[in-house]
């Protein structure tokens, strides 16, 4: 009955921590969602209104700019003709008839001139043309029948009118040339001497240019047309090109629209969308606010959450301490860090009571742990009992002689060497890092004997997640440093390498050093396959053998190779295991 009753409470007091979080959670949304939708709606008003004053006075500037880069590109135009128009050599060519000896001569050293002209001054124009009575010259070598263009109408308007005449856009060259769509200029051009009509210059501007003109001078969304003195429409860019060459069917009554004169007698009309612009800035603006309005919702959310479990979190934290420790888990430590000075007192007194009780029961395994860790330690030094001196005296060395990078390298790879070898207290570590220990070891080794040790160390990608036990591969690499490369009297190479074989990995250190006499051979593999405990002469070699086999089982182990004054090559053969955190874990759990 009593259980019963104590069963009904919990569940009662769960139902009330969940009315309360639901409570908390919709006034939250209420207070924090609501002000921001009617501050939203607000802001878009205001901000359609900004944008529609401030693209009008936008659209003013950029036709302003538009107009003058377009008189620009007229003037360049006309610049070029007056140049044309005074050159002494041209107008003494227009003088002279072809069958003249002089005429081919002329005729090269103006085309020359003129090509020069417009490729180092007047890049942006296509070409031109001076067309004489007798004589045509051009600045792209173009070949023109004589005469085609005089009984052409822009020809006998130009004569009529005695100067700079503007033609809208047309398919080819007026002088018969297949050239994508231009857009002319064409004026007359004098003799100096008794100012009789000597031909005409012809200039002409690819349609490409205006385009490229409108596009850099206007935004995307504003449409711009060229009209002539007439106007008729010249030119046209814009989102909607569909119009017919010579109607005004650009504007619309429903945009703003702005006209500019330009120095030739044309004049530029520019229509803009204004109240789209607007709205599209508005939105892409409400867009901005809509995601931010969104992640303050989401924040709010998890506040009223957060809220919620502050107030229950504490009370279902106790009551979980209180089933773990009747199931025997005396660990478990109630959080003293709440708010709540009740939930702190209750939260005490757990921890007092079940305090005792772990003290006594963890006495022992403390007691063995230590132990334990104590055997490792002693291992750890025996396998490198002079690596840190040497080291530091490496590093000491490098101090006086003032080579303080490498002696900040030598300390760097000496703190991720220790580092590793600590592990956390961890005997199972990735292969990574028992190959990332051997190549800081190397790595402080050359900085002593640079002069006759180089190393290469080479792990594939496939086998770097795999567990090995640490410190397996530094005493045979102290190994071929002491035994090989150091009693060979000459550089050598130490190479560290891993490979699968046959579900295992096989980890090799191979030396070209001096290597062993048969016999010596012979006598290590037989003490490594009877796993002999102590040998003064390979004692480190032997440590780790063991460490193998009583990890492993007897099948694993070390195994050499050597060719005496050729190499030596030692082969770990281990357990292809993927290394999990739990193994050390539980090996922890169980010390």
């Amino acid at each position: 009955m009593h259980e019963n009753t104590s069963c009904l409470r919990q569940y009662d007091k769960g139902e009330s921590v969940m009315k309360l979080k639901n409570q908390l959670l919709i006034s939250h949304v209420l207070l924090s969602v609501v002000p921001l939708l009617i501050i939203t709606v607000f802001f878009y008003v205001k901000l359609l209104d900004t944008f529609s004053v401030t693209m009008a006075e936008s659209a003013d500037v950029l036709v302003d700019q538009s107009a003058n880069n377009f008189d620009i590109l007229i003037e360049e135009a006309e610049k070029a003709a007056s140049t044309l128009s005074h050159e002494i050599v041209l107008l003494q060519a227009l003088r002279e008839r072809p069958e003249l000896s002089s005429y081919d001569a002329y005729r090269i050293r103006i085309n020359r001139w003129m090509k020069n002209l417009h490729n180092y001054s007047t890049p942006r124009l296509d070409a031109f043309y001076v067309l004489g009575e007798y004589q045509v010259f051009s600045s792209n070598d173009a070949e023109i029948t004589e005469n085609v263009w005089k009984e052409k109408e822009w020809y006998r308007q130009t004569v009529e009118q005695d100067g700079p005449v503007w033609f809208s856009s047309h398919a080819g060259s007026f002088v018969g040339q297949e050239t994508e769509p231009v857009i002319s200029m064409a004026t007359t051009i004098h003799d100096s001497l008794n100012d009789e009509l000597l031909g005409v210059i012809l200039i002409d501007i690819g349609e490409e240019e205006f385009r490229q003109i409108a596009n850099s001078s206007m935004a995307d969304n504003l449409m711009i047309q060229v009209l002539d003195e007439a106007g008729q429409q010249v030119y046209q860019t814009g989102k909607d090109q569909n119009y017919s060459k010579g109607e005004n069917s650009f504007l619309s009554s429903n945009n703003l629209q702005f006209t500019e004169n330009l120095i030739n007698g044309w004049s530029i009309q520019v229509e803009v969308p204004v109240g789209k612009l607007a709205f599209d800035r508005a939105f892409s603006m409400m867009g901005i606010l809509m995601v931010l309005i969104i992640l303050m919702i989401l924040v709010a959310l998890a506040v009223s959450f957060r809220l919620a479990d502050t107030i229950s979190r504490p009370v279902v934290a106790l009551r979980n301490a209180f089933h773990k420790v009747e199931n025997g888990d005396f660990d478990v430590v109630a959080d003293e860090r709440t708010s709540s000075q009740e939930m702190l007192a209750l939260n005490k007194s757990f921890n007092r009571m079940t305090g005792n009780l772990k003290e006594l029961m963890d006495e022992a395994v403390l007691n063995e742990k230590r132990l334990r860790e104590a055997q490792i330690a002693a291992l750890n030094a025996q396998i490198n009992p002079h690596f840190l001196y040497n080291t530091l005296d490496t590093i000491a060395w490098n101090v006086r002689l003032n080579h303080n990078q490498d002696a900040l390298d030598a300390l760097y790879a000496l703190t991720k060497l220790f580092r590793i070898s600590i592990s956390k207290g961890q005997d199972v570590i990735p292969l990574e890092q028992e190959f990332e220990h051997a190549r800081m070891y190397l790595l402080l080794q050359s900085m002593r004997y640079s002069d006759i040790l180089d190393y290469k160390i080479e792990l594939p990608d496939e086998l770097r997640g795999c567990s090995t036990i640490k410190l397996l591969l530094q005493p045979l690499v102290e190994n071929s440093i002491y035994h090989g490369i150091k009693e060979a009297e000459r550089k050598g190479m130490i190479e560290v390498s891993a490979y699968e074989e046959e579900e295992q990995i096989v980890l090799k250190v191979y030396d070209d050093g001096a290597g062993m006499k048969r016999t010596t051979l012979q006598h290590l593999n037989s003490l490594l396959m009877q796993g002999v405990k102590t040998d003064r002469e390979v004692f480190g070699v032997l440590n780790v053998n063991l460490r193998l086999k009583m990890a492993y089982g007897e099948n694993y182990g070390i195994f050499y190779e050597s060719v005496e004054n050729k190499f030596t090559c030692a082969y770990v053969r281990i357990p292809r295991y993927v290394y999990e955190e739990s193994e050390n874990a539980d090996k922890r759990k169980a010390d």
